[in-house]
Protein backbone atom coordinates (compact mmCIF):
# COMPACT_ATOMS: atom_id res chain seq x y z
CA UNK A 1 0.00 0.00 0.00
CA UNK A 2 2.62 2.62 0.87
CA UNK A 3 3.97 1.92 -2.58
CA UNK A 4 1.00 2.42 -4.05
CA UNK A 5 0.10 5.86 -2.18
CA UNK A 6 3.62 6.77 -3.38
CA UNK A 7 3.52 6.16 -7.32
CA UNK A 8 -0.33 8.31 -7.00
CA UNK A 9 1.48 11.40 -4.89
CA UNK A 10 3.90 11.15 -7.66
CA UNK A 11 1.38 11.20 -10.28
CA UNK A 12 -0.47 14.53 -8.66
CA UNK A 13 3.09 16.09 -8.20
CA UNK A 14 3.77 15.66 -11.51
CA UNK A 15 0.46 16.92 -13.72
CA UNK A 16 0.99 20.22 -14.36
CA UNK A 17 -1.05 22.81 -17.02
CA UNK A 18 0.43 24.37 -19.75
CA UNK A 19 1.14 27.39 -16.77
CA UNK A 20 3.55 24.68 -14.97
CA UNK A 21 1.02 24.99 -11.93
CA UNK A 22 0.15 21.64 -10.48
CA UNK A 23 -3.55 20.28 -11.00
CA UNK A 24 -5.40 17.88 -9.35
CA UNK A 25 -6.39 14.68 -11.62
CA UNK A 26 -10.47 14.96 -11.44
CA UNK A 27 -11.06 11.57 -14.42
CA UNK A 28 -9.26 9.48 -15.56
CA UNK A 29 -10.09 7.48 -18.73
CA UNK A 30 -9.42 3.85 -19.59
CA UNK A 31 -8.89 2.28 -23.60
CA UNK A 32 -8.61 -0.73 -25.04
CA UNK A 33 -7.09 -1.43 -28.82
CA UNK A 34 -9.80 -4.52 -29.18
CA UNK A 35 -12.58 -5.27 -27.20
CA UNK A 36 -13.69 -8.48 -28.85
CA UNK A 37 -10.88 -11.16 -27.80
CA UNK A 38 -10.42 -15.10 -27.99
CA UNK A 39 -8.48 -16.98 -25.53
CA UNK A 40 -4.76 -15.95 -25.93
CA UNK A 41 -5.55 -12.48 -27.72
CA UNK A 42 -3.87 -9.38 -26.41
CA UNK A 43 -5.98 -5.96 -26.06
CA UNK A 44 -3.00 -2.55 -25.46
CA UNK A 45 -3.99 -0.69 -22.83
CA UNK A 46 -3.97 3.07 -22.01
CA UNK A 47 -4.85 5.61 -19.15
CA UNK A 48 -5.47 8.85 -19.74
CA UNK A 49 -5.50 11.37 -16.93
CA UNK A 50 -8.19 14.90 -17.52
CA UNK A 51 -8.18 18.35 -14.99
CA UNK A 52 -11.64 19.30 -13.89
CA UNK A 53 -11.35 21.82 -17.17
CA UNK A 54 -10.54 18.91 -19.71
CA UNK A 55 -6.90 19.43 -20.25
CA UNK A 56 -5.18 16.08 -20.72
CA UNK A 57 -2.59 15.88 -17.43
CA UNK A 58 0.74 14.02 -18.30
CA UNK A 59 3.36 13.57 -15.70
CA UNK A 60 6.72 15.30 -15.50
CA UNK A 61 8.74 12.31 -14.84
CA UNK A 62 8.32 10.60 -18.39
CA UNK A 63 6.32 8.47 -16.76
CA UNK A 64 2.99 7.33 -18.34
CA UNK A 65 -0.22 7.98 -16.30
CA UNK A 66 -0.96 3.33 -16.85
CA UNK A 67 2.30 3.17 -15.08
CA UNK A 68 0.05 4.54 -11.66
CA UNK A 69 -2.21 2.84 -12.12
CA UNK A 70 -4.22 -0.52 -10.11
CA UNK A 71 -6.57 -2.83 -12.47
CA UNK A 72 -9.23 -4.88 -11.03
CA UNK A 73 -10.37 -7.69 -12.89
CA UNK A 74 -13.99 -9.04 -12.87
CA UNK A 75 -14.38 -12.10 -13.06
CA UNK A 76 -10.94 -13.04 -11.52
CA UNK A 77 -9.18 -14.70 -13.79
CA UNK A 78 -10.59 -14.05 -17.05
CA UNK A 79 -7.99 -11.34 -18.33
CA UNK A 80 -3.95 -10.82 -17.21
CA UNK A 81 -2.64 -7.34 -16.76
CA UNK A 82 1.18 -7.36 -18.49
CA UNK A 83 3.04 -4.14 -19.30
CA UNK A 84 -0.09 -2.41 -20.63
CA UNK A 85 -1.61 -5.12 -22.35
CA UNK A 86 -4.68 -7.29 -21.12
CA UNK A 87 -4.22 -11.23 -22.06
CA UNK A 88 -7.74 -13.16 -22.48
CA UNK A 89 -7.59 -15.92 -20.57
CA UNK A 90 -10.85 -17.21 -20.22
CA UNK A 91 -14.06 -17.13 -22.49
CA UNK A 92 -17.20 -15.35 -21.47
CA UNK A 93 -17.89 -11.39 -20.31
CA UNK A 94 -15.10 -9.38 -18.82
CA UNK A 95 -14.71 -6.05 -17.04
CA UNK A 96 -11.58 -4.29 -16.43
CA UNK A 97 -11.52 -1.32 -14.21
CA UNK A 98 -8.07 0.58 -13.84
CA UNK A 99 -7.97 3.56 -10.43
CA UNK A 100 -5.30 6.82 -10.29
CA UNK A 101 -5.91 8.88 -7.20
CA UNK A 102 -9.93 7.69 -6.36
CA UNK A 103 -10.71 7.83 -10.02
CA UNK A 104 -11.89 4.89 -11.95
CA UNK A 105 -12.41 3.86 -15.42
CA UNK A 106 -14.07 0.62 -17.01
CA UNK A 107 -13.52 -1.23 -20.00
CA UNK A 108 -16.12 -4.36 -21.40
CA UNK A 109 -14.62 -7.42 -22.89
CA UNK A 110 -16.16 -9.97 -24.70
CA UNK A 111 -13.76 -13.39 -25.03
CA UNK A 112 -15.02 -16.03 -27.22
CA UNK A 113 -13.31 -18.66 -28.67
CA UNK A 114 -9.25 -19.88 -28.80
CA UNK A 115 -6.73 -17.84 -30.89
CA UNK A 116 -3.69 -20.52 -32.01
CA UNK A 117 -0.40 -18.55 -32.83
CA UNK A 118 2.22 -21.58 -32.40
CA UNK A 119 3.75 -23.75 -34.05
CA UNK A 120 1.48 -27.56 -33.59
CA UNK A 121 4.66 -29.76 -32.42
CA UNK A 122 2.59 -32.61 -30.81
CA UNK A 123 -1.42 -33.94 -30.72
CA UNK A 124 -3.90 -31.73 -30.83
CA UNK A 125 -7.28 -31.87 -31.01
CA UNK A 126 -9.91 -28.35 -31.60
CA UNK A 127 -12.86 -29.19 -30.04
CA UNK A 128 -16.04 -28.03 -31.43
CA UNK A 129 -17.20 -26.69 -27.54
CA UNK A 130 -14.34 -24.13 -27.86
CA UNK A 131 -15.91 -22.20 -30.73
CA UNK A 132 -14.48 -20.51 -32.91
CA UNK A 133 -10.79 -20.85 -33.17
CA UNK A 134 -8.56 -18.20 -34.75
CA UNK A 135 -5.77 -19.01 -36.43
CA UNK A 136 -3.71 -15.86 -36.63
CA UNK A 137 -0.64 -16.59 -38.64
CA UNK A 138 0.71 -19.42 -40.98
CA UNK A 139 0.71 -22.50 -38.33
CA UNK A 140 3.16 -25.75 -39.29
CA UNK A 141 2.16 -28.65 -38.22
CA UNK A 142 5.12 -30.65 -37.23
CA UNK A 143 7.86 -32.51 -37.71
CA UNK A 144 7.94 -36.15 -37.15
CA UNK A 145 3.97 -37.94 -36.32
CA UNK A 146 1.67 -35.41 -35.38
CA UNK A 147 -1.74 -35.37 -35.71
CA UNK A 148 -4.26 -32.38 -35.21
CA UNK A 149 -7.79 -33.89 -35.40
CA UNK A 150 -11.14 -31.54 -36.08
CA UNK A 151 -13.87 -32.54 -34.40
CA UNK A 152 -17.06 -32.75 -35.90
CA UNK A 153 -18.31 -28.91 -36.03
CA UNK A 154 -15.33 -27.44 -35.59
CA UNK A 155 -15.39 -23.77 -36.96
CA UNK A 156 -11.88 -22.42 -37.88
CA UNK A 157 -11.73 -18.57 -38.55
CA UNK A 158 -8.35 -17.78 -40.43
CA UNK A 159 -6.81 -13.93 -40.21
CA UNK A 160 -5.68 -12.26 -43.48
CA UNK A 161 -2.74 -14.83 -45.03
CA UNK A 162 -2.77 -17.45 -42.73
CA UNK A 163 -3.05 -21.06 -43.03
CA UNK A 164 -2.22 -24.65 -41.89
CA UNK A 165 0.63 -26.33 -43.25
CA UNK A 166 1.28 -29.81 -42.35
CA UNK A 167 4.82 -30.17 -43.81
CA UNK A 168 6.15 -32.73 -41.39
CA UNK A 169 7.36 -36.25 -43.37
CA UNK A 170 4.05 -37.76 -41.35
CA UNK A 171 2.05 -34.66 -40.12
CA UNK A 172 -1.86 -35.65 -40.51
CA UNK A 173 -4.60 -33.61 -40.34
CA UNK A 174 -8.36 -35.62 -39.29
CA UNK A 175 -11.06 -33.48 -40.04
CA UNK A 176 -14.09 -35.40 -39.04
CA UNK A 177 -16.42 -33.44 -39.51
CA UNK A 178 -20.15 -34.83 -40.12
CA UNK A 179 -23.52 -34.54 -42.84
CA UNK A 180 -25.08 -33.09 -39.73
CA UNK A 181 -22.15 -31.45 -38.09
CA UNK A 182 -19.75 -30.19 -40.72
CA UNK A 183 -16.39 -28.49 -40.43
CA UNK A 184 -16.45 -25.56 -41.63
CA UNK A 185 -12.31 -23.61 -42.28
CA UNK A 186 -13.51 -19.96 -43.71
CA UNK A 187 -12.25 -16.11 -43.11
CA UNK A 188 -12.22 -13.92 -39.95
CA UNK A 189 -14.98 -12.02 -41.50
CA UNK A 190 -14.25 -8.97 -38.97
CA UNK A 191 -10.54 -8.52 -40.56
CA UNK A 192 -11.83 -8.21 -44.13
CA UNK A 193 -11.43 -4.37 -45.67
CA UNK A 194 -11.36 -3.31 -49.17
CA UNK A 195 -7.68 -3.50 -48.80
CA UNK A 196 -8.24 -7.16 -48.22
CA UNK A 197 -11.34 -8.34 -49.66
CA UNK A 198 -13.09 -11.51 -48.98
CA UNK A 199 -11.80 -13.89 -51.24
CA UNK A 200 -8.26 -14.95 -51.47
CA UNK A 201 -8.05 -13.11 -47.80
CA UNK A 202 -6.18 -16.32 -46.24
CA UNK A 203 -3.82 -18.83 -47.31
CA UNK A 204 -5.35 -22.05 -47.00
CA UNK A 205 -3.89 -25.80 -46.18
CA UNK A 206 -1.33 -27.80 -47.10
CA UNK A 207 -1.30 -31.98 -46.78
CA UNK A 208 1.83 -33.77 -47.70
CA UNK A 209 0.87 -37.31 -46.36
CA UNK A 210 -1.57 -39.98 -46.81
CA UNK A 211 -2.46 -40.50 -43.41
CA UNK A 212 -4.92 -36.77 -44.09
CA UNK A 213 -8.23 -37.09 -44.28
CA UNK A 214 -10.98 -34.52 -44.70
CA UNK A 215 -14.97 -35.21 -44.56
CA UNK A 216 -17.39 -32.96 -44.56
CA UNK A 217 -15.38 -30.19 -44.77
CA UNK A 218 -16.37 -26.79 -45.89
CA UNK A 219 -13.34 -24.33 -46.88
CA UNK A 220 -14.36 -20.45 -48.31
CA UNK A 221 -12.05 -17.33 -48.87
CA UNK A 222 -8.91 -19.04 -49.15
CA UNK A 223 -6.00 -19.44 -51.97
CA UNK A 224 -4.18 -16.42 -51.84
CA UNK A 225 -0.95 -15.09 -53.27
CA UNK A 226 1.08 -16.56 -50.73
CA UNK A 227 3.17 -19.42 -50.76
CA UNK A 228 2.20 -22.19 -47.87
CA UNK A 229 5.34 -23.55 -48.73
CA UNK A 230 7.91 -22.82 -52.00
CA UNK A 231 6.96 -23.11 -54.49
CA UNK A 232 3.48 -24.51 -53.95
CA UNK A 233 1.40 -20.79 -54.08
CA UNK A 234 -2.04 -20.21 -54.07
CA UNK A 235 -4.79 -22.21 -53.38
CA UNK A 236 -7.03 -23.10 -51.25
CA UNK A 237 -6.35 -26.73 -50.47
CA UNK A 238 -2.50 -27.77 -51.51
CA UNK A 239 -1.84 -31.41 -51.78
CA UNK A 240 2.37 -31.30 -52.06
CA UNK A 241 5.15 -34.22 -51.95
CA UNK A 242 7.52 -32.86 -49.58
CA UNK A 243 8.49 -36.07 -48.53
CA UNK A 244 9.05 -37.87 -52.12
CA UNK A 245 5.59 -40.47 -50.21
CA UNK A 246 3.25 -39.46 -53.29
CA UNK A 247 0.90 -38.53 -50.74
CA UNK A 248 -3.20 -39.52 -51.89
CA UNK A 249 -5.30 -37.82 -48.52
CA UNK A 250 -8.55 -39.00 -48.11
CA UNK A 251 -11.50 -36.11 -49.10
CA UNK A 252 -14.93 -37.39 -49.12
CA UNK A 253 -17.86 -34.55 -48.88
CA UNK A 254 -15.28 -31.34 -48.93
CA UNK A 255 -16.53 -28.17 -50.65
CA UNK A 256 -14.15 -25.35 -51.61
CA UNK A 257 -16.10 -22.23 -52.40
CA UNK A 258 -15.35 -18.28 -52.95
CA UNK A 259 -11.88 -18.70 -53.60
CA UNK A 260 -9.18 -16.29 -54.92
CA UNK A 261 -6.95 -18.08 -56.88
CA UNK A 262 -6.68 -21.98 -56.96
CA UNK A 263 -9.31 -24.38 -55.46
CA UNK A 264 -7.37 -27.26 -55.43
CA UNK A 265 -3.29 -27.77 -56.12
CA UNK A 266 -1.98 -31.33 -56.18
CA UNK A 267 1.77 -31.21 -57.38
CA UNK A 268 4.60 -33.37 -57.67
CA UNK A 269 3.22 -36.52 -57.18
CA UNK A 270 0.54 -36.01 -55.11
CA UNK A 271 -2.99 -36.70 -55.91
CA UNK A 272 -6.38 -38.10 -53.71
CA UNK A 273 -6.64 -41.33 -52.07
CA UNK A 274 -9.08 -43.66 -54.68
CA UNK A 275 -11.54 -43.24 -51.90
CA UNK A 276 -12.26 -39.68 -52.46
CA UNK A 277 -15.92 -38.91 -53.52
CA UNK A 278 -18.28 -35.85 -53.38
CA UNK A 279 -15.69 -33.04 -53.99
CA UNK A 280 -17.52 -29.39 -54.99
CA UNK A 281 -15.44 -26.52 -55.90
CA UNK A 282 -17.73 -23.43 -57.06
CA UNK A 283 -17.49 -19.66 -56.51
CA UNK A 284 -13.86 -18.84 -57.40
CA UNK A 285 -12.44 -15.57 -58.26
CA UNK A 286 -12.22 -13.07 -59.47
CA UNK A 287 -8.78 -12.17 -57.00
CA UNK A 288 -8.67 -8.53 -56.01
CA UNK A 289 -6.25 -8.02 -58.68
CA UNK A 290 -8.49 -10.14 -61.49
CA UNK A 291 -7.88 -13.37 -62.47
CA UNK A 292 -8.21 -16.72 -60.46
CA UNK A 293 -10.61 -19.15 -59.87
CA UNK A 294 -9.53 -22.05 -61.26
CA UNK A 295 -10.93 -25.09 -59.64
CA UNK A 296 -7.97 -27.75 -60.05
CA UNK A 297 -4.40 -27.12 -60.72
CA UNK A 298 -2.62 -31.19 -61.12
CA UNK A 299 0.27 -32.99 -62.33
CA UNK A 300 -1.00 -35.48 -65.51
CA UNK A 301 0.02 -38.52 -64.03
CA UNK A 302 -2.40 -38.01 -61.07
CA UNK A 303 -5.25 -36.49 -62.94
CA UNK A 304 -6.71 -39.75 -62.53
CA UNK A 305 -7.08 -39.35 -58.82
CA UNK A 306 -9.59 -36.90 -59.10
CA UNK A 307 -13.36 -38.23 -58.22
CA UNK A 308 -15.68 -38.93 -60.95
CA UNK A 309 -18.36 -37.02 -58.18
CA UNK A 310 -16.46 -34.15 -58.55
CA UNK A 311 -18.87 -30.85 -58.96
CA UNK A 312 -16.92 -27.87 -60.52
CA UNK A 313 -19.07 -24.95 -61.37
CA UNK A 314 -19.45 -21.06 -61.03
CA UNK A 315 -15.54 -20.34 -61.47
CA UNK A 316 -14.41 -17.79 -63.07
CA UNK A 317 -11.70 -20.23 -64.80
CA UNK A 318 -14.27 -23.22 -64.58
CA UNK A 319 -11.69 -26.14 -66.15
CA UNK A 320 -9.07 -28.20 -65.02
CA UNK A 321 -5.05 -27.27 -65.47
CA UNK A 322 -3.05 -30.56 -65.87
CA UNK A 323 0.14 -29.62 -66.11
CA UNK A 324 3.10 -28.02 -63.53
CA UNK A 325 3.93 -25.18 -61.52
CA UNK A 326 7.60 -24.43 -62.33
CA UNK A 327 9.68 -27.14 -60.50
CA UNK A 328 7.33 -29.51 -59.50
CA UNK A 329 7.34 -32.57 -61.22
CA UNK A 330 6.19 -32.83 -64.95
CA UNK A 331 3.52 -33.42 -67.50
CA UNK A 332 4.17 -37.14 -68.27
CA UNK A 333 1.52 -39.84 -67.38
CA UNK A 334 2.99 -43.06 -66.29
CA UNK A 335 0.12 -44.96 -64.92
CA UNK A 336 -2.33 -46.13 -66.25
CA UNK A 337 -5.70 -44.17 -65.44
CA UNK A 338 -9.09 -42.70 -66.64
CA UNK A 339 -9.68 -38.91 -66.52
CA UNK A 340 -13.37 -38.66 -65.81
CA UNK A 341 -15.69 -36.43 -67.74
CA UNK A 342 -17.01 -33.85 -65.16
CA UNK A 343 -18.18 -31.55 -67.63
CA UNK A 344 -15.28 -29.07 -68.14
CA UNK A 345 -12.69 -28.81 -69.98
Amino acid sequence: MKRLLLALVALLLACGDSTGAKVAVARIVLTASDTALAVSDTSTLNVVAYDAGGQVLTPADGSQTIDHATFTVQPSGSLEISDAHAIALATGPARLTAAVDGFSSTVSFTVAGIAHRADITANQTWHAADNPHFVRRAIHVGPGAVTLTLEPGTQVRFSVAAGLVFDGAQATLKAMGTSASPISLTADSAAVNQANPIKGFWSGVLLSSSQSELHYVVMSDCARDTYLATPYFGACLVLADLSHQDPRPLLQNVTIKDFGITGLLAQDGAGLDPGSASLVITGGGPFYFGGGGLPIFINANEAGTIPATTTLSGNLDNRIRVGTQVGLGDSVVRDGQTWHNLGVP
